[in-house]
């Protein structure tokens, strides 16, 4: 067989819907107690939060990698997935994101600096307005992070 064309069509598919877990707690008429089961959502969400890890994860990247404002990803959030966030909400996320990672960036840091040789460089970087600087160490393992301060 002899292949005169050959077509490609590249199309995103359409975003899953929000998935929805209800954890209930009940009266028991029988023992005549509120019941509830006991329950580990440690790697299904941040704390006490509503919102899921790949919410979360949507979130963060699409404020720190796509450098959105807030609205924008509240928009996006309701216009894709249906789902209703605040803006408040946003933030807790986002500070509950933080928090969870603080802890692989020091590991990043202890890392970095028990590497035999580090590149550095440092850039400037304006943010709102608000003039300031990032730095990033590399090593020739391949370790690499960026660090942002307003100095």
């Amino acid at each position: 067989m002899c292949l005169a064309r050959r077509r490609l069509v590249l199309d995103i598919p359409l975003p899953p819907p929000v998935q929805v877990s209800e954890h209930l707690k009940g009266w028991c008429s029988y023992c005549r107690r509120w019941q509830e089961a006991r329950l580990d959502l440690s790697g299904q969400v941040l704390g006490q939060g509503r919102l899921g890890i790949g919410i979360a994860s949507l979130v963060a990247h699409l404020r720190t990698v796509g450098r959105l404002p807030l609205r924008t990803i509240q928009a996006l959030l309701l216009s894709l997935y249906g789902l209703h966030v605040s803006v408040g909400e946003l933030v807790g996320l986002l500070r509950r994101v933080s928090q969870v990672g603080a802890a692989a960036v020091e590991r990043l840091h202890a890392e970095v600096q028990a590497s035999q040789s580090v590149h550095a460089d440092e850039t400037g970087w304006r943010e709102n307005g608000r003039n300031g600087y990032i730095w990033s160490p590399s090593t020739s393992d391949g370790l690499r992070y960026f660090e942002y301060h307003h100095s």
